[in-house]
């Protein structure tokens, strides 16, 4: 599975490359992790701060990521999910089975992580791997 990769203050995070529909580069401040701004009637733009889901409201976010939404299509709502990240760096294929799990201690403690790769089976290179769905059920 190929996933998109940047640096978010000396930890890489992996982006299935699956979920997005597109990269732009729209550097845009925000203040919170969620924003969500109402372009039209029955349709939202929603920005997610990835530094912010990390807790690191100074990091740049200079990319922004498209996410492809799966809303049912007899519904007028129409939303834009675009999640704000540092540069990416890299697309890498990494396969299913060598995600690891995170301990449940370690995941429960943001839960946005679907577990992480060793780069070549070292722990000096670790890739988090972001769970975006559940980024999905928490937006506002």
């Amino acid at each position: 599975m190929k996933y998109f990769i940047c640096t978010l203050d000396k930890i890489q995070i992996g982006i299935m490359a699956q979920k997005t529909e597109r990269i732009i580069m729209s550097p845009r401040t925000m203040s919170s992790v969620f924003e969500t701004q109402t372009i039209n009637d029955g349709e939202t733009e929603v920005f997610v701060s990835l530094p912010g889901l990390f807790l690191l409201q100074d990091s740049a976010a200079p990319h922004t990521i498209v996410l492809k939404t799966s809303l049912p299509a007899s519904t007028d709502i129409k939303v834009k999910i675009f999640l704000l990240t540092p540069q990416i760096e890299n697309e890498i294929d990494i396969p299913e089975e060598n995600i690891h799990q995170l301990p449940q201690a370690l995941a429960d403690l943001h839960g946005y992580s679907k577990g992480v790769y060793f780069h070549n089976h070292t722990i000096q290179t670790m890739t988090i791997i972001l769970n975006i769905d559940k980024i999905l059920e928490k937006l506002p």
